[in-house]
């Protein structure tokens, strides 16, 4: 059995010498980088898919403490809804908050739309509740965005040592919503350089930037 992180592996409570954790487990298409820039605009993103096991009821709640302290910053949410019920719902929280003026779903775009789009954004928010490595926040970093996302043990295996992923307590909206009007108030200098242009997440998107070393990876162990 491979698992591609360690932490996804705590749940199951599996202690065995066929059970190996791939390093890397995944990883992000190089040309992802090329999107990165410092011309950053007044807008956070969710990006997933657009069901309640990713949060997307909890977003409503967490742009509603932001909003109380940070009047002109807006949300951009793109995918599909997986029906039409949760949709209703979460367009219904968003209307009973008044967001309507901050949050903005743009449905299904290109991959380069995407990109362009989460390069420019303040801070990706990611409540997810289920994930055992996690691309999205993987991508988001190779874009220059950083991360607010629930503490789950697979991607606080991977990412819990980098300053531009922020890990809050599973359904702590309040801490979530902190977080990132943290990340909204740094000065841009503080910006880049403590959270996006350091050496340590330098060598983690090097380790991280080719599926060639996941496949050799895998072959490693298929070969034994």
């Amino acid at each position: 059995m491979l698992a591609v992180s360690e932490g996804s592996l705590e749940g199951l409570k599996l202690k065995s010498e066929k059970i190996k954790v791939l390093k890397p487990g995944n990883a992000f298409n190089p040309d992802l980088l090329r999107f990165r820039t410092k011309n950053k605009e007044n807008y956070l993103v969710f990006w997933a898919r657009l069901y309640y096991l990713k949060g997307i009821f909890e977003i409503p709640y967490i742009m509603r403490e932001i909003v109380k302290r940070h009047r002109d910053v807006k949300l951009l949410i793109f995918g599909e809804f997986i029906n039409n019920i949760e949709k209703e719902k979460f367009f219904n929280l968003i209307k009973n908050f008044n967001l309507e003026k901050h949050i903005k779903w743009l449905g299904f775009i290109s991959d380069e739309e995407k990109y362009k789009i989460v390069s420019k954004a303040r801070a990706l928010i990611y409540p997810s509740h289920v994930d055992s490595f996690s691309l999205v926040i993987l991508e988001s970093l190779a874009l220059g965005t950083p991360v607010i996302a629930y503490d789950l043990p697979g991607p606080k295996s991977i990412y819990r040592d980098l300053k531009a992923v922020r890990f809050v307590r599973e359904f702590d909206i309040d801490r979530m919503a902190l977080n990132v009007l943290d990340i909204l108030k740094m000065k841009d200098e503080d910006y880049f350089s403590f959270l996006i242009y350091n050496e340590m997440l330098d060598k983690f998107l090097e380790r991280y930037n080719s599926w060639d070393k996941v496949t050799d990876e895998i072959l490693t162990y298929l070969n034994k």
